[in-house]
């Protein structure tokens, strides 16, 4: 069977098969399919990989949409790329649903049903095929490779860009057909820049464009005998392409100090993973196992690792070429699957992993087409035409193929619920990694399992012995079970690690002097503090430190009274007159200096603005200090209290 349309298909409308009626049926059939695997993500939380740096810890973004924050979309980097239409979405996300995560969620998977719809009807008007092209699309939808995608708020790129590339696809078909209307071509390029600002892998469109002129869209036979290259396809194409490079060079520019040098990463490293990472995809397009969020890059990749994968993708690539004009499917696929990838197959490593399985998005759909018509092809000379089947084969046969895929697309979304099922389940299928036992170990700490969460910290250390935030949080969990010289020590080494990369470290000085005063070293926690202020001179809290150790510590050569009253009335000063503990403060350092009547009138001034605010425990706390006032006897900080007297802020 001959699937390349005739010259005239360049400038006559084909009319594609399947009556409107069938059209509206599968498009229902893949928002349904989606529907059924994503639902479950309205019960899932936020992760702790990314959702933080996207949504929730994002100012710009988690107060909803902000000229404040649309200025920043437009002229600031977010994660490391500038991809200001991703980012206006999660505004608008926070605009709808603040910070329930099932909405977020649930925008995902809207956006990932509407670009299968999308590319089941591109494909049925580019090839004139429906159902050929609706198995594309429906394998597409609930492949299980889809799930990091769609079931990962963070991943909002992904499915938004692929929404927007395949409407430039389909704008495109529109302008191959009727060439002279620059209406088609200008929706092109406006898809293109939207897809773009959304994520920069769209850069590759024009090669593809390019592929689609080989087959289905027959542009390049302009000889009886089909042979010669037409240039004007180049030439169209120039502004694609110029847009195309800028995004590229922007790109970079942006991901500048993520990006990995090659001597952490050498050359052959990245090369041998890159073929390695085709074949990979290649793999879990057929049988997706063991799939994971973070496959660690081994950094250091023998070359023989290379040899087997690199035969299988010349061979194919050599079957493709042989096969060109019988079968222009599989070349076309082969090279839009090959070519997709280059931005993120690691020639510039960017992170840690080796592969991932969102990357597998939109290059994953040259494949599809190249098998599902490879498999129309054999279906046709060899056994029976699935042309010639009847409606309800085909959707039996369609459903028989999906199903395995669909459940466990499903199970893998399961694994996305929250943090601490994605990390089990990456250190069970991705590999020990730094980022995952790190990660793992911070969910942990914050539901109170420290003594789970240090067994993971330390794994994480393993890996990567000197980073900043698992030192930091490994002192944390340790201080939370008491363990305060070993606290100690990893703040200690924390502040090593970060004054090597950055001057400024203000919240591990914190942690550090907190742990301090624990063991009653209040000289050294003075300094931490006083470096915490210095890193952060508007910060509060950490000025409420140092006056409350000026005032009431318990040691003698602590104290000091003038400083202490300076300390409070820079309290008062930043934390407002009606904040209870500033007065308290100010009233400490008060009784400390002798100035017991302007000490109890002050203290009492906060007891009753404690109790304006119903901070009712809060007054009971001051009253007793206004009975030493009132005794004419200063207040001493007891050594087992956690850290210094702090603002209410």
């Amino acid at each position: 069977m001959n699937l390349v349309l005739p010259d005239a298909a360049i400038c006559d409308e084909k009319t594609p098969a399947g009556s409107r009626t069938a059209v509206a049926v599968v498009c229902g059939m893949l928002f349904l399919a989606t529907a059924l695997i994503y639902c479950q993500t309205a019960r899932h939380e936020f992760v702790n990989y990314d959702d933080n740096t996207y949504v929730t810890e994002n100012e710009h973004i988690n107060r909803g949409v902000t000229l404040r924050g649309i200025v920043w979309m437009l002229f600031y980097r977010h994660a490391y790329i500038w991809h200001p239409l991703t980012s206006l979405s999660h505004m608008l996300d926070c605009q709808l649903f603040k910070l329930w995560a099932g909405g977020h969620h649930l925008v995902n998977a809207c956006f990932h049903a509407m670009t299968a719809a999308m590319l089941f009807l591109v494909l049925r008007r580019m090839t004139g095929r429906m159902w050929p092209s609706a198995l594309v699309a429906a394998i597409f939808a609930v492949h299980p490779l889809r799930v990091e995608s769609v079931a990962w708020v963070a991943e909002r790129k992904d499915v938004l860009s692929g929404l927007l590339f395949v409407l430039a696809l389909g704008a495109y078909e529109r302008f191959v057909r009727e060439p002279h209307r620059a209406r088609h071509y200008a929706a092109l390029i406006f898809f293109f820049v939207l897809g773009l600002a959304s994520k920069p892998m769209l850069v590759t469109l024009p090669f593809v464009l390019l592929l689609l002129d080989f087959w289905p869209l027959n542009r390049f036979a302009r000889t009886p005998q089909g042979s010669g290259f037409p240039v004007h396809l180049i030439v169209e194409k120039i502004p694609l392409f110029v847009l195309s490079a800028l995004d590229a060079l922007l790109t970079i520019y942006t991901q500048g100090n993520a990006i990995q040098s090659t001597a952490t990463v050498s050359i052959q490293s990245r090369l041998v993973n890159a073929v390695v990472a085709y074949t990979g995809y290649l793999s879990n397009t057929f049988a997706p196992r063991g799939l994971a969020v973070l496959y660690p890059h081994p950094v250091t990749i023998p070359a023989s690792r290379a040899v087997v994968p690199l035969v299988i993708v010349v061979v194919i690539f050599a079957i493709a070429i042989t096969l060109r004009r019988k079968a222009p499917y599989l070349l076309v696929g082969w090279l839009w699957y090959l070519g997709m990838l280059v931005p993120v197959i690691g020639l510039l490593q960017v992170g840690g992993q080796s592969m991932a399985d969102r990357y597998t998005y939109l290059p994953q759909i040259g494949l599809l087409m190249a098998i599902v018509w490879a498999a129309d092809d054999l279906g046709t000379n060899v056994f029976i035409s699935l042309r010639k089947m009847s409606q309800i084969a085909m959707s039996t046969l369609a459903i028989a193929l999906l199903t395995a895929p669909m459940i466990a697309a499903w199970q893998q979304t399961q694994y996305w619920r929250n943090s601490e099922i994605l990390w089990r389940r990456d250190l069970q299928y991705g590999g020990s990694s730094s980022v995952a036992h790190y990660n793992l170990a911070l969910t942990l700490t914050l539901a109170g399992r420290h003594r789970e969460a240090i067994d993971h910290y330390r794994e994480a250390l393993i890996f990567d012995p000197d980073d900043e935030d698992t030192h930091n949080f490994l002192g944390v969990s340790l201080a939370a079970t008491e363990q305060w010289d070993e606290a100690i020590k990893e703040y200690k080494a924390a502040l090593k690690s970060a004054l090597a990369i950055h001057d400024k470290a203000p919240e591990v000085h914190a942690n550090l002097a907190k742990a301090l005063h624990r063991v009653e070293r209040d000289a050294e926690a003075l300094e931490q503090w006083r470096a915490a202020l210095k890193n952060d001179p508007k910060n509060v809290n950490y000025c409420a430190m140092i006056a409350g150790l000026l005032a009431s510590s318990p040691q003698d050569a602590v104290r000091n009274k003038s400083e202490a009253l300076q300390a409070a009335r820079q309290v008062l000063q930043l934390a407002g007159p009606n904040d209870p503990v500033a007065l308290d403060l100010l009233a400490a350092a008060q009784a400390e200096a002798g100035n017991f009547s302007e000490a109890v009138r002050n203290e009492q001034s906060a007891i009753e603005t404690a109790n304006s605010q119903n901070r009712s425990a809060l007054a009971e706390e001051f009253r007793q200090r206004r009975i030493l006032y009132e005794a004419h006897k200063p207040y001493r900080q007891p050594p087992t209290k956690a850290a210094p007297i702090g603002p209410s802020s």
